[in-house]
């Protein structure tokens, strides 16, 4: 089997197919297989990693997050495959999530422009030209995306003030959403008083004090488009 999934066509049909058993509702599957599905998805992710395949480990979080077996007859516990990839190194990676998320939101933000043409200086990525009614709908989108990878994160046991900073920073690049929504994402990640600890422990940590979100995706996000010179990054 794993002689057969060693190039891309092979694992966007695997994916396909394991997608499939999950709109049929077939969750729940032995160990073995769990496990054996688990080493597949890995390898998945280990070839996604070298290619910045953010669909196929899109694709390998969900499935990762939906298929299980029960630990033991007594308590019916459910163990999923995310536990056995969640110590991927591309998934303990704050640059990974960054990139995976800014790739999920600009895909997003892209339907908004195509829906309001009319504005064709406006640039949701650059956040320049955005006129105010649009605003409250860039929340929405920005809101419905971030809570629920704050899940993944937490899922696959993301130290809290990387998933802290991570959210600081598209909420600081992208100001669009109020400060109940704000707090509901915060509030999943953990206290109000952990919070406050957490944020000084980030002011003091230097790698992740230097985390940014990814130009070059906004600038393949942005290619030939008209009304973008290089001097539009360099506020970014």
């Amino acid at each position: 089997l794993f002689e057969i999934m060693d190039d891309e066509r092979t694992h966007n049909l695997f994916l396909i197919v394991l997608a499939k058993l999950r709109t049929n509702n077939r969750f729940c599957r032995d160990k073995f297989l769990i496990e054996l599905l688990s080493d597949i998805l890995i390898k998945i992710l280990d070839a996604a990693e070298k290619k910045n395949n953010f669909s196929n480990a899109k694709n390998c979080l969900i499935l990762s997050q939906t298929f299980f077996y029960y630990g033991t007859p007594e308590n019916k516990e459910k163990i999923y495959i995310s536990n056995y990839i969640k110590n991927h190194k591309w998934l303990r990676s704050i640059q990974f999530w960054g990139d995976f998320i800014l790739n999920q939101i600009l895909f997003e933000f892209k339907k908004i422009e195509e829906r309001n043409r009319t504005y064709e200086r406006m640039n949701i990525s650059l956040n320049k030209n955005i006129p105010e009614n649009i605003k409250s709908r860039l929340g929405e989108v920005l809101f419905s995306q971030l809570l629920p990878y704050v899940g993944n994160m937490k899922e696959i046991e993301l130290e809290p003030k990387m998933i802290i900073k991570i959210v600081q920073t598209f909420l600081e690049k992208y100001p669009f959403i109020d400060e109940s929504h704000k707090g509901e994402i915060y509030k999943m990640i953990c206290s109000p008083e952990e919070l406050e600890k957490y944020k000084e422990e980030i002011n003091n940590d230097e790698q992740l004090k230097s985390f940014s979100l990814n130009i070059n995706i906004v600038k393949e996000f942005n290619k030939n488009r008209k009304y973008i010179d290089d001097d539009d990054y360099d506020d970014f």
